[in-house]
């Protein structure tokens, strides 16, 4: 019911529950985590959030010295014809999704040409566990590995990071599992150290023809195989579409917009603005199932034997 308050933009209602829950349940650990989601998502108390960061651990010290009191761009994969890299480019420090190299990068004058953090997905979480860390990790200040399956895959990460760290550039890992938001998990996760401002760019919700840019990949299965995220089957597409949770996460991002807590670039302001309702509405047109749909997901399943 908080959650729900909270994602309605219903803050006193919100406050309100929580207090008669402290007030019946006042040890319950989960209710400080929601009094922190409320503060985040409304706007105030963002800056308590760093209490006890002189005890920071090494990779925590290192991610704070990038984010506090920063510019911040947040860059997602989407693309959009902006031509917003210059102003990217000009942020302290610039964070992006599933970075595989230069090559997995849009074109410069559309996403800019620097990266300082990473965040890995749990697909890409597995190339950490070689002998090695992968090349293109160099390039980085900062890596984060956070959206995680399990609790097990997030400790032989650990171990493995910990072998290599002669060799790398740094590594934080965090066990976030069962989660396929990673706009609003980054977000959350950086609002803590207090960042001067976030700027969100190239992030449309999936409301486009092609999800990712064409240069975006992710890891895919053992060895250095990669999958073209901007080539994705219907079928591998409407999955991913429906594990995004798309209406809690525009919620959870409007709410941070709204807030004065994060700027957003044009293209994502659009998105935004619609009702929820008109929203769907045009993810249902793009995306639609209709039986031309259903019909390639059949020829597709047998010529891949899949028997989904």
């Amino acid at each position: 019911k908080v959650l729900a308050f909270i994602e309605l933009r219903k803050f006193n209602d919100a406050t309100h529950t929580l207090a008669v829950i402290n007030r019946y349940f006042p040890e319950q650990l989960r209710n400080q985590e929601l009094i922190s989601f409320l503060n985040i998502q409304s706007g105030q108390g963002i800056s308590e959030s760093r209490y006890g960061a002189s005890a920071f651990p090494k990779s925590e010290k290192k991610m704070d010295n990038y984010i506090h009191n920063k510019t911040v761009a947040v860059v997602g994969p989407a693309p959009n014809d902006l031509k917003s890299g210059g102003e990217i480019d000009k942020k302290d420090t610039i964070i992006r999704f599933n970075y595989r190299g230069v090559a997995s990068l849009p074109p410069e004058k559309e996403s800019g040409k620097r990266t300082d953090i990473a965040y890995q997905n749990g697909p890409n979480a597995r190339a950490y566990m070689s002998e090695s860390v992968p090349g293109y990790m160099h390039d980085l200040g900062l890596y984060n590995i956070e959206v995680v399956l399990s609790e097990a895959l997030s400790k032989d990460i650990e171990h493995s990071l910990a072998r290599q760290q002669s060799a790398a550039t740094g590594g934080r890992v965090q066990l976030l599992s069962h989660t396929m938001m990673a706009v609003p998990t980054v977000l959350f996760d950086i609002l803590h150290y207090a960042p001067s401002t976030i700027t969100l760019y190239n992030c449309n919700f999936y409301l486009s023809p092609t999800p990712y840019t064409s240069a975006y990949s992710q890891h895919k299965g053992k060895g250095s195989r990669q999958q073209n995220m901007s080539k994705l089957s219907l079928y591998r597409l409407h999955e991913l579409l429906w594990a995004h949770d798309l209406i809690t996460q525009i919620r959870f991002v409007r709410n941070l917009h709204l807030s004065g807590v994060i700027s957003v670039d044009a293209e994502c302001k659009k998105v935004l603005d619609l009702p929820d309702h008109a929203y769907m509405a045009q993810m249902e047109k793009l995306f639609s199932f209709t039986s031309s749909f259903h019909d390639r997901i059949v020829i597709e399943n047998d010529e891949s034997g899949d028997k989904k």
